[in-house]
């Protein structure tokens, strides 16, 4: 299942914006041929493109909104390549250029609210409360 998939699967509570300049509705959703197209800034995106095109998208979100930022795909410095490590440090300069906030490093499970049923990973149900949990792993966090 996709993070989409999940997000409708849990009852997400918030409105949800896909983009994709080809696609006229994904899941049954309206989808939007870019971020300046949307009808509000949205609070965060939740980026799943090839990874040589994430610095493109952090410039648009730059200049369209959102400052919160989830780096779903792989392949950064984690392939152990001189070329994806770059490709990583020119993520970071871009959101430290701009004031994005990226969760994680890219390749990222992203967040997790139970409260607003917000998962990119399929954990809910889970009991909303008064503590978090931050993980590096995957494997520890579920």
């Amino acid at each position: 299942m996709t993070f989409l998939g999940y997000l409708l699967e849990s009852g997400f509570f918030g409105r949800l914006y896909p983009i994709n300049p080809q696609a006229k509705k994904i899941r049954g959703i309206h989808a939007y041929p870019n971020l300046s197209s949307l009808p509000e800034v949205s609070e965060l995106a939740i980026v799943c493109v090839a990874a040589p095109h994430v610095p493109s998208v952090l410039e648009d979100c730059a200049r369209n909104g959102p400052k919160h930022i989830h780096i779903l795909t792989a392949g950064f410095k984690e392939t152990r390549t001189e070329e994806d490590e770059k490709l990583e440090k020119r993520i970071a300069s871009i959101a430290n250029r701009e004031a994005l906030l990226i969760m994680g490093p890219p390749n990222c499970m992203g967040p997790y609210c139970p409260s607003s049923r917000l998962t990119a990973w399929g954990a809910i149900p889970g009991r909303a409360g008064y503590r978090g949990v931050i993980s590096q792993s995957g494997g520890i966090a579920q």
